[in-house]
């Protein structure tokens, strides 16, 4: 029927050749929408691993002075907790002993270090000891005792 309108068939395959032109048309817009949201999502990924290396490397850059200012505040705080220990073995008066027993406390409370465990179990043995430092035929036995427990005075942790 169409052959008998020459006209018709020319606007039919003109149709025809729209119609798969447009259909054409959206499958490439399609496949290109799909490959730029691949592509973006690929680039947030890179971006974001790029931020994480930065950020890790940041980390690692503040954590290096940290690092070496624990190391140091740990061989101070050895030197003087070792300089306690020093002085309480060479008390041979009461009142000697007394007086660097109340130094090393004063010295734990300002360094801030009471709190540790092992420091605070030491705190209670000389509350306890405190009677026996009083007496004179006891003094060189606790000032051997307790400049041992001096040294093992629990500090800070530290990396080296």
């Amino acid at each position: 029927m169409l052959a008998q309108f020459p006209f018709l068939q020319k606007i039919w395959d003109k149709g025809l050749d729209i119609t798969a032109s447009v259909i054409t048309s959206v499958i490439i817009a399609v496949l290109a929408l799909l490959v730029w949201k691949l592509k973006l999502r690929l680039d947030l990924k890179a971006e974001e691993q790029k931020q994480r290396q930065q950020h890790r490397l940041q980390q690692e850059f503040s954590e290096e002075p940290q690092r070496k200012a624990a190391w140091q505040r740990y061989l101070v705080l050895s030197e003087q907790r070792d300089a306690h220990a020093a002085s309480v073995q060479a008390c041979t008066k009461t009142t000697e002993l007394l007086a660097a027993v109340d130094r090393y406390e004063g010295w734990l409370q300002t360094e801030n270090l009471q709190n540790f465990p092992k420091n605070i179990d030491f705190m209670h043995a000389i509350a306890g000891e405190r009677e026996n430092m009083r007496r004179s035929d006891h003094t060189r036995r606790l000032a051997d005792g307790l400049s041992d427990r001096i040294r093992k005075t629990e500090l800070p942790p530290h990396q080296n």
